[in-house]
């Protein structure tokens, strides 16, 4: 099963605990500023106890893990720590998922967001040819399947037009008839995954803040679909990932999505860290906006 986060938006507001000490004058974060508030930050997440609470939760959503809108008692484990933490809370959100909110719920308003499914071991989807016949025999239809994607969403939109006429066509060609399903019923399809410009570069000064200009780095544009490109297309977002990869705890594999991957437990407390840097950030700048 994939590497496992816990799946709620916690909603922070201007007027969140905390936020104040480190609202600037002007409610813009100085460098210096953000510096400070983001070690601060990373020295708390990095105590004992609460570096012991990340990791014991991270292992009780492990071990059971659960598919997309299935996560019954991952949903209940969330919904127990966020009681025993006092945060208020909305529940079911999409089936199983949760919203949880901290402060007076005033604009400017703050959101995070993680995953909490499993994922099969190694999945990838494989192309099919499928005529459900005996192997001695003509069948009179034949059902194929696949994936297709593209780097934009309009490219999908393309692809999508032109693989209905191509097999329409060809089957026109050699006298027979074909239907296209794309499933959508079934399955949304994912829009194309795109950063806030803004959102983006105040990720990536947190994170330089907190870790050092070497170690922010820009990833490369891939194929995976996302589901978050549908809160990206809402409001202004920004997708980043934390690194878990250690080399001294290498094995065979160390793929994502793979039974012999090893988490760098190590990186929790820097991805707690960074969340609420970059939260806290944010709100005082807007803060300072609207005073």
């Amino acid at each position: 099963m994939e590497c496992l986060l816990v799946w709620f938006l916690l909603i922070l507001s201007a007027n969140s605990f905390g936020l104040i000490a480190w609202a600037s004058d002007d409610g813009i974060l100085l460098d210096s500023e953000l510096s400070s508030l983001s070690r601060e930050l990373l020295e708390s997440a990095r105590e004992p106890e609460f570096f012991d609470w990340l990791r014991r939760l991270r292992g009780r959503i492990h071990e059971y893990p659960e598919l997309a809108f299935e996560e019954y008692q991952t949903s209940q484990l969330i919904r127990s720590e966020l009681d025993a933490l006092g945060i208020e809370y909305r529940w079911p959100v999409a089936k199983t998922g949760l919203v949880g909110s901290i402060g007076s719920g005033s604009q400017p308003c703050f959101a995070l967001r993680a995953d909490m499914d499993a994922l099969p071991i190694q999945v990838v989807t494989v192309s099919f040819v499928d005529s459900r016949q005996a192997d001695s025999v003509i069948s009179e239809s034949v059902e194929l399947g696949g994936t297709f994607r593209s780097m934009t969403t309009e490219g999908l939109t393309h692809l999508r037009q032109r693989i209905a006429e191509v097999i329409e066509m060809q089957a026109s060609i050699h006298g027979c008839s074909a239907v296209v399903d794309f499933m959508e019923e079934e399955r949304r399809p994912y829009p194309a995954t795109f950063n806030d410009q803004q959102i983006y570069k105040l990720v990536k000064t947190t994170g330089e803040s907190l870790l050092g200009e070497p170690n922010v780095q820009v990833l490369p544009m891939g194929m995976g679909a996302e589901d978050f490109s549908f809160y990206a297309q809402k409001v202004p977002a920004a997708f980043f990932m934390i690194g878990v990869k250690n080399k001294t705890l290498e094995t065979k594999n160390q793929q994502l999505h793979s039974s012999y991957l090893i988490v760098d437990e190590e990186v929790l407390p820097i991805g707690a860290a960074i969340h609420a840097a970059v939260a806290l950030s944010y709100l005082s700048h807007r803060s300072g906006q609207t005073q």
